[in-house]
């Protein structure tokens, strides 16, 4: 097995650019599917048999998946929008909690697509339509944006940093294969604080545990509060952020006024008038959700529309105006 994986990789060196030519490799992962089929060498798929792909680039692709991933990369990018660029559209409706569970049938629940626990993320040797579609049958890209969350554990930082977090009562660990080996995380990571990964997949260890591979340190933001404390700002944030029916809640007093003031730090809480905003500030939380919003860079996650995808968006997220 081990000469096999050589001379593939030895054919893949060789053949490169036929590989990159074939970016549906990644799309259709023959390597994976069900309906596979060899015939003369050439891999046909038995729903489309124009599709046609030479069985010994299907060969090579195998191991640069397994193997070289930050290699596959290069190859990957060439048909997918690159993760460096991060257009955002402004939504006046906070969509940091409340997603919508993509549809299901049976008796199935629904799984959560913006911010799934670690069972429900994609996996990356797989094409999952819940998380990714197609217009012209050949090239992928999500359906919507989502980010993984969930609350660090344990800390490990040998060779590299090794983050085990919990996540559906699993500890999943999260390795760091950035170009410094998530040196400059490490300084951030504490037991209890929050991590999130823009397009988490879950990955495939050489020692069969199952986890996350960060690759791009744009992907990742460390969040120091708790997962409990994160969402329950996001909720906060939820209540007194996105109008309800005629009006808005004041955050001072809870009563739902056509014309509210905003809060001039963080743009987030509204109230009618400076007295509720000094209760608010008091006596509500304001004086430290306001920090937090602004220190952590939440304010443009809180406003990110999850539901719309036109490009992959990346840390830090450019503050909504």
């Amino acid at each position: 097995m081990g000469n096999l994986y050589v001379k593939a990789v030895g054919y893949a060196i060789q053949n490169g650019h036929y590989v990159l030519e074939r970016s549906m490799l990644r799309n259709y992962r023959p390597w994976t599917a069900p309906d596979k089929l060899i015939e003369d060498n050439i891999w046909v798929s038995k729903e489309d048999r124009t599709l046609r792909i030479d069985a010994g680039v299907v060969t090579s692709w195998f191991p640069f998946h397994l193997l070289w991933p930050r290699l596959q990369d290069r190859f990957r990018n060439a048909a997918a929008p690159t993760r460096l660029a991060a257009p955002l559209r402004r939504d006046d409706q906070p969509q940091f909690r409340s997603h919508s569970p993509c549809k299901t049938t049976g008796s199935k629940p629904p799984r959560q697509i913006h911010l799934p626990d670690f069972a429900n993320l994609p996996h990356e040797n797989e094409l999952d339509t819940d998380f990714f579609g197609t217009t012209d049958g050949f090239r992928y890209s999500p359906r919507k944006h989502w980010c993984f969350l969930a609350e660090i554990d344990s800390i490990e930082n040998f060779i590299r940093l090794r983050l085990i977090v919990k996540s559906g009562g699993a500890r999943v660990p999260i390795a760091f294969y950035t170009d410094d080996r998530g040196a400059g995380f490490a300084s951030q990571a504490n037991r209890g604080y929050t991590v999130a990964v823009l397009y988490a997949e879950q990955h495939p260890f050489l020692d069969m545990t199952t986890g996350m591979r960060v690759e791009e340190e744009q992907t990742v933001k460390i969040i120091p509060m708790t997962l409990a404390e994160l969402l329950a700002l996001s909720d906060r944030v939820g209540k007194y952020s996105i109008p309800q029916g005629d009006g808005m809640n004041c955050h001072g007093c809870d009563e739902r006024k056509a014309s509210l003031m905003k809060c001039g730090r963080c743009s987030m809480f509204w109230y009618c008038d400076k007295t509720c905003q000094t209760h608010g500030w008091a006596n509500k939380g304001n004086k430290n959700d306001c920090k937090v919003i602004r220190t952590y860079g939440l304010r443009a996650m809180f406003l990110l529309d999850w539901n719309h995808y036109s490009n992959f968006v990346a840390f830090p997220l450019p503050e909504p105006k």
